[in-house]
């Protein structure tokens, strides 16, 4: 029982080792696709959102203003900022997501990539815990 221990410890990091290895060499390509979704395809599709509508002065004004309420003589521009982050986040948060997934879907393939690579063969159940009879 020692014996198959040691080679199922063998086996499995000989296997890491040659899954670490095939990762490591895909990585330089994931980071330039990775790269081109942060610089490139996030930058591009905020462009197209019309940031400069949202945070005209006029549309500033407005949102501050009607946060005031009954009461604009008092000043409390607290809930004009609140709603402008908001509509902000808001605003944003679909290309966020999108460049998300796709970081997601490229780490994702990545990892498939190595694994295939590698070979990695399934080990039987039985031998992951030699102490269990």
């Amino acid at each position: 029982m020692p014996e198959e221990s040691c080679t199922l410890l063998w086996r499995f990091v000989a296997s890491s080792m040659e899954f670490t290895k095939n990762v490591l060499t895909s990585y330089a390509q994931a980071v330039i696709k990775i790269y081109n979704v942060s610089d490139n395809q996030l930058p591009a599709a905020l462009n197209r959102l019309q940031f400069d509508k949202q945070l005209a002065m006029e549309n500033v004004r407005k949102l501050i203003t009607e946060a005031d309420g009954y009461q604009p003589y008092l000043t409390a521009p607290e809930q004009g900022y609140r709603r402008l982050i908001e509509s902000s986040l808001i605003t944003i948060r679909g290309p966020a997501e999108a460049a998300i997934d796709a970081v997601h879907s490229l780490l994702k393939d990545l990892v498939h990539e190595a694994v295939r690579e590698t070979g990695a063969k399934a080990v039987p159940v039985h031998l992951l815990n030699p102490w269990k009879e």
